[in-house]
């Protein structure tokens, strides 16, 4: 695919992150898209309660701000970098060709189980923050499933004896 071209047609706005396909060639580059990273974000850090739902949209002015707002704001930069962080490594296990990327996918007709039916690993088809509010609500960080760990570490480590 061309730099600078939409990866996904007929999507109302672009995926969290994209990596093409390696093919003839492995892939040396993805593309990481913050503004759907940071609406996420305010998804998954909304007021599920409500009704209509309310995102999560700190009224943001510049000096004096009230300091219950500054943490507000500081809470929703947090999760809009440690979901930039979640996607780069999401898209860097695609790049290396890792098991199980997509891993639970149910629009893909050959896409693995997670491991262990583990969900919350950097190889999960939402892991990339598109409609995982889990990234956002404090529960367990994500992580390689085990054979990624181990494919990764043969890649880094070469000597590994990770199996």
């Amino acid at each position: 695919m061309p730099k600078y071209t939409y990866p996904r047609q007929g999507a109302p706005y672009p995926p969290n992150g994209y990596t093409g396909l390696p093919m003839p060639n492995p892939v040396n580059w993805s593309t990481v898209y913050y503004l759907p990273i940071m609406g996420s974000a305010q998804i998954g850090l909304g007021d599920f309660s409500k009704s209509p739902f309310e995102p999560f949209s700190p009224p943001y002015v510049l000096p004096p701000m009230d300091p219950s707002v500054a943490a507000r704001f500081q809470t929703l930069v947090s999760a809009i970098g440690t979901v930039i962080g979640v996607v780069a490594a999401h898209e860097t296990g695609h790049q290396l060709s890792l098991p199980n990327m997509e891993c639970d996918d149910p629009d893909n007709p050959y896409a693995q189980p997670c491991q262990n039916g583990d969900i919350y690993v950097y190889n999960y088809y939402t892991s990339d923050g598109n409609g995982a509010t889990w990234d956002y609500l404090g529960t367990p960080k994500l992580k390689w499933s085990e054979v990624s760990q181990c494919a990764l570490e043969r890649y880094l480590l070469p000597q590994s004896k990770c199996q």
